[in-house]
């Protein structure tokens, strides 16, 4: 991920393996992560990996925010726990 400032990093997600197709921006403070524009789904794998390299779980507290597109067509925002 490249830091953008501090708390805030954006990660390439490879999309279908290309480069600088999809980024997802990563803000992290004391309430917990927000990404923004987690991408579609053929993603998560990329996505889940680069958290995990920074130290970042998909199940901690996290909020999601999401465009509407053409990969997220309801768009809009979520927030809570996986796992």
């Amino acid at each position: 991920m490249q830091t953008i400032a501090r708390g805030i990093t954006y990660g390439d997600l490879m999309f279908l393996g290309h480069p600088r197709v999809i980024a997802t921006a990563v803000l992290q403070g004391p309430a917990g992560v927000a990404l923004v524009d987690p991408g579609p789904s053929t993603c998560l794998d990329t996505l889940r990996g680069m958290l995990r390299e920074h130290g970042i779980a998909i199940g901690d507290e996290f909020t999601l925010y999401n465009s509407a597109d053409v990969d997220a067509a309801e768009g809009g925002t979520a927030s809570g726990r996986t796992g």
